[in-house]
């Protein structure tokens, strides 16, 4: 038996962030270090985070294999998707964040990637199509596009609070998961050794909390420099913002205020409302939601803005959009996108903006990150033919972006 002599970190991580400059790291385990049950097959995948949660795997038959130089002259672990799985056995009471790096090797139906306890917490291939999806406790809480054959970067948050699903710099918020617990982490299948994947694995950080958009670029970085991951495009999103902040403006349209607008941050039921009346009650005043905490790089010029408002009534066609404006430095910006669109009882969504849309001004990536941007709404009525109470539950952001210096 003898320690894996890897290459270790390249030159090119040298200069990057470490994965471990953040607190709360549990388990850091990567292909390059490593202990051999014989020359080529791996029994222990060392945990650099120095809290011996090694990934472990005792049966010869079913360990993984090394393949040195792999890719940008670092190894890969290959698990063969018949038998081949590694485990690391901890526990976790609280949100918590896995960010995971691999290569699907063959796409087949439901098969596990990674688990973090007995059929939960999964990262599995789902559909016709090559896509995996997050699961809590048997439930799908997010899927994304899968590229075969691709290094990838999976982020995934499990918390109480806008858990995250993310491939690459590509990112989803999900809103609540009901049970964070964590029961360590398999990779290459389910905790009991169901649903086998053939995948080549590079690394895995998981960390005792819900991490920060900018910590996790940070780990997102260290493993792009170190395995030499590209994209076809320079061309980047921020995607499924919601907001933190919120006010009426009854300066600007209507005058019947909002209530509860912070149930708007959560796509859960629960509303934000405002009730219209007859003439001359029968418009809202704006919503204007804000502090959608987006950290754009400041060398990055933005192509996109999307906004998604969920919305209904609970009479049919009696109201209509009437402002639909985003924000720039808390005041109304570019054109106005209302339509006056009717508003039906069942919950929709109105999108406003594209990945190619500005809404008819210029931005950059200050006015993003600006806490005073974000999206003003109303609503009304005709005043004459019904009373209608108008529910939001929520309003999210997405912003396109391109920057040729964010993955040199």
């Amino acid at each position: 038996m003898r320690l894996g002599t890897g290459t270790g970190l390249s030159s090119a991580t040298d200069s990057v962030a470490h994965p471990s400059d953040m607190s709360g790291l549990v388990c850091f385990c990567e292909a390059d270090d490593v202990v051999y049950s014989n020359g080529l097959f791996i029994e222990r995948v060392n945990d650099k985070s120095g809290n011996y949660n090694h990934l472990l795997q005792s049966t010869l038959t079913r360990q993984p294999q090394q393949v040195r130089n792999a890719i940008n002259g670092q190894p890969l672990l290959h698990f063969d998707g018949v038998d081949d799985s590694m485990s690391a056995g901890f526990s976790l009471e609280q949100s918590y964040t896995r960010i995971l790096v691999y290569k699907l090797w063959q796409w087949v139906n439901i098969r596990t990637i990674c688990s973090g306890k007995i059929n939960a917490h999964l990262l599995q291939t789902i559909t016709a199509i090559p896509q995996v999806r997050m699961l809590t406790t048997g439930a799908p809480i997010g899927t994304i596009n899968s590229d075969v054959g691709q290094l990838l970067v999976v982020t995934q948050i499990f918390g109480m609070e806008n858990s995250l699903f993310k491939k690459n710099r590509d990112g989803e918020l999900l809103g609540n998961v009901a049970n964070t617990i964590a029961n360590g982490v398999t990779i290459g299948s389910t905790h009991t050794v169901t649903n086998i994947s053939s995948i080549d694995f590079a690394g895995l950080a998981i960390y005792n909390r819900a991490l920060s958009d900018a910590e996790i670029l940070t780990c997102i970085k260290y493993f792009e420099n170190k395995y030499g991951i590209r994209y076809d495009t320079n061309k980047y999103v921020s995607k499924y913002k919601p907001p933190s902040a919120w006010a009426n403006d009854p300066a600007a349209f209507g005058d019947q205020a909002w209530v509860s607008m912070d149930k708007s941050a959560v796509s859960d039921n629960v509303y934000a409302t405002v009730s219209l009346g007859l003439s001359p009650f029968h418009s809202s005043q704006v919503i204007k939601a804000t502090g959608f905490g987006f950290a754009i790089p400041s060398t990055a010029t933005i192509t996109g803005i999307m906004v998604e408002v969920q919305v209904k009534a609970d009479v049919a066609s009696a109201a209509s959009d009437q402002v639909a404006s985003v924000l720039k430095v808390n005041d109304y910006a570019g054109d106005d996108q209302a339509a006056a669109v009717t508003i039906g009882t069942a919950k929709t969504t109105k999108i406003y903006g594209s990945p190619t849309f500005l809404f008819g001004t210029t931005w950059t990536p200050a006015d993003i990150n600006n806490s005073g941007f974000g999206f003003g709404f109303a609503v009304g009525t005709d005043g004459v033919s019904s009373a209608t109470v108008v529910g939001i539950d929520l309003i999210r952001i997405s912003v396109w972006y391109t920057d040729v210096t964010i993955n040199p």
